[in-house]
């Protein structure tokens, strides 16, 4: 009898550190789960505009003398790879075709950054 009570004793110490071993494999799991996600959020955003830049709009009056280009190098402040990025956003925002359909006095729609 006494060596059936030492297995019973160990079968359960036995189920209880699994039992252990479960919970602590299951709390390490949702501890990377959770840094995973973290470093992934900042990684995105740190990937995106920067730091409190947001995209608005405005409209400008062309003078005389203005092009696309002029206008690019006045406004486009480094946010975009070129200007003729800047100029190709321009021209589908206000569905120009080429620089010949601006003229003086018309107005633009252009995107800048704060």
């Amino acid at each position: 009898m006494n060596t059936e009570r030492r297995i019973r004793l160990n079968r359960i110490r036995r189920q209880r550190q699994l039992r252990r071993r479960m919970a602590l494999s299951g709390l390490i799991a949702v501890f990377l789960l959770t840094a995973g996600i973290s470093i992934c959020g900042v990684t995105a955003r740190a990937q995106g505009e920067g730091v409190g830049e947001k995209k608005y709009f405005t409209s400008i009056m062309i003078m005389p003398g203005d092009t696309l280009s002029s206008i690019a190098a006045e406004h486009a402040d480094g946010h975009y790879a070129s200007a003729a990025d800047y100029i190709e956003e321009v021209c589908g925002t206000n569905h120009i075709l080429n620089e010949d359909d601006i003229q003086a006095g018309d107005y633009l729609v252009i995107p800048y950054y704060r």
